[in-house]
C-alpha cells in the first residue's frame, strides 16, 4: 500500500457502536478522577490528565499503592496512548506507574475512535505538550508512548528536544513505517 498515493476508503461505523465509546469513555474519566486521583485539563485543542505524586491512587487489589513525597522532585512521566477507545485499555498501568511521580496522560480524540474531524498538525501537538510541562513548572520530562503515542513522542523529540529528558517507546511502529506492510499489520 502506497500510504500517499492510494485513495482512502471510509465507512461509518453503526450509531450503537459510537453510543458504546463514549460509555467507555466517560467510565475511564470516573476511573481516572475517582479512583486514581487524576484531574482533567485542557491546553489549546487537548485534553490532558494529571496526577501529582503527592495524592494518594486506590486499587481494586488487595494492595493498596500510596505514594510518599520525596525530598527530590521526580521528573515527571508524559504517557501518550496507541490507536484505539483511548486510556480505557491502560488503567492498570496507569495505576502502576502513578504511584511515585508526576503523570500527565494526553488523549488524542483523533485517534481514539470518537467522532471529530480536527486532525492537529505534529508542531501544534508538540506544542501542547510543552506548554503543558511549562504550566505545571517543569522543564523537562520522560516521554512514553504505546503504538501510534510513539509518532507524539517523535514530534516532541523534534520540534521541543529540550523538554525530552528521556523517551521509552511501546510497540513503536515510527520504527517501522518505512515497510510497505506496517499499515496493513498496524
Amino acid at each position: 500500500m502506497r500510504l500517499t498515493l492510494e485513495a482512502i476508503h471510509a465507512i461509518h461505523r453503526p450509531l450503537c457502536v459510537y453510543l458504546f465509546i463514549i460509555i467507555i469513555n466517560y467510565i475511564t474519566k470516573l476511573l481516572l478522577i475517582y479512583m486514581f486521583g487524576f484531574c482533567r485539563k485542557r491546553i489549546g485543542g487537548f485534553t490532558y490528565w494529571y496526577k501529582d505524586s503527592t495524592q494518594r491512587t486506590y486499587s481494586f487489589s488487595r494492595i493498596q499503592y500510596t505514594s510518599t513525597p520525596s525530598a527530590t522532585r521526580k521528573l515527571p512521566l508524559v504517557f501518550i496512548h496507541g490507536l484505539g477507545q483511548g486510556l480505557i485499555h491502560y488503567l492498570n498501568f496507569i495505576r502502576d506507574i502513578a504511584t511515585n511521580r508526576d503523570v500527565f496522560l494526553l488523549e488524542l480524540s483523533y485517534i481514539s475512535s470518537r467522532v471529530g474531524e480536527h486532525v492537529p498538525e505534529s508542531k501544534e501537538v508538540a506544542d501542547a505538550l510543552s506548554i503543558m510541562l511549562q504550566e505545571h513548572n517543569y522543564s523537562r520530562a520522560i516521554f512514553m508512548g504505546h503504538s501510534f503515542g510513539t509518532f507524539t513522542v517523535n514530534w516532541c523529540m523534534k520540534f521541543h528536544p529540550d523538554f525530552v529528558h528521556s523517551v521509552m517507546l511501546i510497540d513503536p511502529v515510527t520504527l517501522l513505517v518505512c515497510y510497505p506492510t506496517t499499515c496493513h499489520t498496524f
